[in-house]
């Protein structure tokens, strides 16, 4: 486990909670709270970066099947992957969160 020193954080801290703020945009990110966004070799990355290459490369967050992933889409198929990810590899759940003031939009086709 990486250690992070006081500043860091602080700004980390600052950072997440300027992304928070209403905007228009959205953002995802990788865990909630004091939650570990944990990572594995067999991934060759994180668990919440694995969730969305499979959604997105392989169609897997298309629930619609419509060929068109929408934000929506594409967080609650992470919200659900990444905790069941987490698992297979004995790690403890992570839940990703959203901020999203846009409402549902498309980002991906395939």
């Amino acid at each position: 486990m990486v250690i992070y020193n006081q500043v860091y954080l602080t700004n980390l801290v600052k950072i997440i909670t300027k992304c928070q703020q209403k905007q228009n945009g959205w953002t995802i990110f990788s865990s909630s709270g004091n939650e570990v966004s944990w990572e594995h070799s067999d991934w060759q990355n994180g668990a919440f970066t694995e969730a969305i290459i499979e959604g997105l490369k392989y169609g897997k967050a298309d629930y619609n099947g419509n060929k068109i992933i929408t934000t929506t889409e594409l967080y609650r198929y992470i919200n659900q992957r990444v905790p069941k990810l987490n698992t297979t590899k004995g790690f403890p759940k992570q839940y990703p969160q959203i901020s999203n003031n846009l409402g549902e939009l498309p980002i991906f086709a395939y």
